[in-house]
């Protein structure tokens, strides 16, 4: 009878198919991984529910109307068959001796109950070749370097030509061979260190004088060429092997493009820009070879290759052209020749009808705009206002000169005018930051006095402060046409922009902003600046309570962000700045229907109060140490208070939210506030305000904890805020071993790591032990690695090997990972000294090489074997 488990047909098409073979070579499906096992093991659990049935079905039991589906097994054939997820309970199903199954041979055993697919744990039997031969190597090639630094003046010619090609032929063969056996990880490893060999040869061949004596450009690019023929020809040549390409060879070959152009630019008689256009055309020829050829790697690489040697060129066109600004040198002279190289090198994909249109149309824009820039570099020196009149004709001209070109082609000038709006950012920025800096100047806590002016450092030929806004305004258009430009030439995929109201709201905002800092650049009082601002989020909360959006609650936030900053110019200034924002907060705390909006409010709040308590403090003449202690005890009196505020305080119904943005703000609050309380404390005084300030939230935290049930997860916060108190003291009255600080708290950890284990069976010990078994060695180990060897090394060794010990006898694979790690660390340190004046160091890791490349290569071989092996037994009926 036929069998939905079948390892000899496809379960796709049925057709027939030999036993352990990748994919279906009708249909092509892949009959490897987890879930061809699955499938595997979904049609074994389908054959006993046939089996069963038939069974039934002898003694009399009639089946229900609706057929299989009736009894939940989905449809009658291989399809709803393979809907099955899991085994009945009592059926264990598991693929019986001598049957194939569809996944890789290693894949097969690992399996329990059907449907019930352990994961795998630990490295694979691929990955730990690959780690074997990786570091076999480097091994293998850093023994080598040290070999020929320490012998080659010893070895003569001769001598010196047949440890090089023999090194370098050997591991090529070796290699050679080892691709035809179809073990990738070891022939890859191997054509790394022939390919390395081979650069050591021309490094040596070049110190022996067999080169003559060539400089380093000749030499990179000699160094170049060779590695992109032979790691070209080696990747072609490993296509006639079961591996099929070779990924070290395609890297050699992209990382020899590289070599072979930037010894074209350190070439001595050839200028640096002619060597970078050589370059670009260069890698792109080998760009080209490497897609048709289908080297990936080496495409990869070469495309990097290009651009960085067509950017150098463009930096030095851009570097030749504002040395010289005048037209004459420019023009005359051909001095801007490089730019106009990297606009034509540019263009030449728009030229090539076959490639893609919209990469003809980019190369196009790029050429365009490097063309831009370099009949407009001769501007740079005549001012700010010749250069904004400039960027402004520049968007008239590109926009005009585009606007009637079809499809894609339209966005030619876009790049142009994304620049030259740039430019106009600029002039904006450059007034803006003037003002901010004076502004920043002001901000110089709580030194200056309320009637203080500002104070205004321009530089050399500044434009006008009434420029500010209309630059502003400029921009802003700006943006307008670029925006529907972009709509224009992708309608479909460009994402739909604000509303209306938003938009509006956003550039009043900005206007208003520019308005301001151009008041600045006019040295105002500095408290007329802050009551500016303030108005201006007076005025845009007035605007969100007729329009309540995100946007104008945002921008309410900055600008009453920006009147704090600037009032920390003196002290009672910042108290009345911090009130005003704590009222407009207040407002959009309880009267935002976005319950978003209310918890962003509400961490404004909570850091508001804060540094409010503080700044009053210092006005009324206390310490900022007394101050910052009275604000952490305000926030934390404010969110144990609200615990039992009522929902009906909010304009929304999701008050959780609301409570913890004041805990988000008072936890952002914290840090700062702490941070100034500790440094500004008496000498000898910070460890006891610092244990103070800790107790203080660790109890806040621990009490918020138990109070609120859904913040249960924030007592082990608390509790390591409280522990980092206690820490605090024990450094302060004189205790520095570490062990007294991580013991207590690794035994807690580990004891409810345990207790986790005992409860959850199945969970996994190294995530639930590391947080403990680190916490105990490392502080241990990082000590024990400074000190002289001791009581310490001893101890830390013993409790390495119990913990060994402890792993192998409960199978716990923690406790083994953590004491074999920490053990190894100690003991190859305090075995270094002993070994080292005993072996030569380049003995050492060439023997370390060798031994891992062999292990890796047996490791891959074995492996292989065995899967065939199996594949064998599996294939028998």
């Amino acid at each position: 009878m036929q069998r939905f488990a079948d390892p000899t047909s496809c379960p796709e098409c049925r057709l027939a198919i030999t036993p352990g073979v990748p994919s279906c070579p009708a249909c092509g499906l892949g009959l490897r991984g987890e879930l061809a096992q699955r499938l595997f093991v979904t049609l074994q659990s389908a054959d006993t529910l046939l089996d069963q049935l038939r069974a039934e079905s002898r003694h009399a039991l009639r089946v229900p109307a609706g057929g299989l589906r009736d009894l939940g097994l989905g449809g009658t054939g291989p399809a709803g068959a393979a809907e099955l997820d899991s085994t009945p309970a009592g059926a264990t199903v598991a693929p019986a001796a001598g049957t194939g199954a569809y996944p890789r041979p290693h894949d097969v055993g690992n399996s329990g109950e059907a449907g019930d697919t352990p994961r795998r744990r630990g490295l694979a039997d691929v990955s730990v070749s690959r780690l074997l031969l990786g570091l076999g190597a480097l091994c293998v090639l850093v023994a080598a370097v040290v070999f020929l630094v320490v012998t080659w003046s010893v070895l003569g010619v001769a001598g010196r030509t047949a440890v090089l090609a023999g090194l370098t032929g050997l591991t090529a063969l070796v290699a050679a061979w080892l691709a035809r056996a179809d073990l990738r990880a070891a022939a890859e490893s191997l054509s790394l260190v022939a390919l390395g060999l081979l650069s050591l040869d021309v490094v040596g061949a070049q110190n022996a004088g067999w080169l003559g004596d060539p400089d380093v450009g000749t030499f990179l690019v000699l160094l170049g060429a060779l590695l992109v023929v032979v790691g070209g020809a080696a990747s072609l040549a490993c296509r006639r092997t079961p591996l099929g390409h070779l990924t070290t060879g395609e890297v050699a070959a992209g990382l020899g493009t590289a070599g072979l152009v930037l010894g074209l630019t350190l070439l001595p008689d050839l200028d640096l820009a002619a060597a970078l256009v050589a370059g670009t055309i260069l890698s792109t020829a080998v760009v080209v070879a490497a897609r048709r050829l289908r080297l990936s790697a080496t495409r990869m690489i070469a495309v990097v290759v290009v651009a960085a040697s067509w950017l150098g060129l463009l930096a030095v066109g851009v570097d030749r052209g504002t040395d010289r600004l005048d037209v004459a040198a420019l023009w005359g002279r051909l001095e801007i020749w490089p730019l106009l190289a990297a606009a034509v090198l540019a263009a030449a994909p728009a030229v090539l009808t076959h490639l893609d249109e919209r990469l003809r149309a980019a190369s196009g824009a790029v050429a365009l705009l490097v063309l831009t820039g370099a009949l407009t570099l001769p501007v740079l020196d005549e001012g700010a206002t010749t250069g904004a009149l400039v960027a402004s004709g520049t968007l008239a001209l590109v926009a005009a000169g585009t606007w009637r070109l079809p499809g894609v082609w339209r966005g030619l000038g876009l790049l142009v005018q994304l620049v030259a709006g740039l430019v106009a950012a600029a002039l904006t920025l450059s007034l803006a930051g003037v003002a901010l800096d004076a502004l920043l100047a002001s901000a110089s806590g709580w030194s200056g006095d309320l009637t203080d002016r500002l104070r205004i450092v321009a530089g050399a030929d500044p434009p006008s402060a009434w420029l500010l806004p209309v630059l502003t305004l400029a921009l802003l258009g700006t943006l307008a046409s670029v925006g529907r430009l972009s709509r224009t030439l992708a309608p479909g995929s460009t994402p739909r922009l604000p509303g209306r109201s938003t938009l509006l709201v956003t550039a009043a905002a900005l206007l208003a902003g520019a308005g301001t800092l151009s008041v600045v650049l006019t040295g105002p009082p500095v408290w007329s600046v802050v009551a500016c601002a303030t108005l201006v989020a007076v005025a845009l909360l007035a605007w969100w309570l007729r329009d309540p959006s995100l946007t104008t609650a945002a921008w309410t936030g900055v600008f009453a962000l920006g009147a704090t900053l600037v009032s920390t110019h003196d002290d009672l200034l910042t108290a009345l700045s911090l009130a005003a924002t704590f009222l407009l907060a207040g407002v959009l705390h309880v009267r935002a229907r976005v319950p978003e909006v209310s918890g962003v409010a509400g961490a404004v709040l909570a850091a508001t109060l804060g540094l409010s308590v503080v700044t009053w403090a210092h006005v009324a003449g206390a310490s900022t140490s007394w101050g910052v202690l009275l604000g952490l005890a305000g926030m934390a009196a404010a969110l144990l208070a609200l615990i039992w505020a009522p929902g009906r305080c909010w304009a929304h119904a999701e008050p959780a939210l609301a409570r913890a943005g004041w805990e988000v703000g008072a936890l952002v609050a914290v840090v700062p506030l702490g941070l100034a309380g500790v440094l500004t404390a008496p000498t000898g005084e910070s460890a006891s305000w610092t244990a103070l300030y800790l107790t203080l939230l660790g109890a806040t935290t621990t009490a918020l904890a138990l109070l609120r049930t859904d913040r249960y997860r924030l007592l082990p916060v608390g509790g390591l805020l409280l522990a980092a108190a206690s820490w605090v003291r024990l450094w302060d009255v004189g205790v520095r071993a570490p062990e007294a600080y991580t013991l207590p708290t690794a035994a807690v950890l580990a004891a409810v790591a345990v207790l986790h284990l005992h409860r959850h069976p199945a969970a996994g010990t190294r995530r639930t032990l590391s947080p403990a078994l680190g916490l105990a060695l490392v502080p241990s180990l990082l000590w024990a690695l400074v000190e002289e060897p001791g009581l310490r090394a001893l101890l830390l060794g013993l409790a390495c090997l119990s913990l060994v010990v402890a792993g192998l006898v409960t199978r716990w694979s923690a406790p083994m990972a953590w004491g074999g790690a920490v053990g190894a660390v100690l003991v190859v340190y305090l075995a270094g000294p002993y070994v080292g004046n005993a072996v030569p160091r380049w003995v050492l890791i060439g023997a370390a090489g060798v031994t891992l490349i062999v292990l890796g290569v047996t490791w891959e071989r074995r492996v292989q074997q065995a899967r065939k092996v199996l594949g064998l037994v599996r294939a028998l009926r």
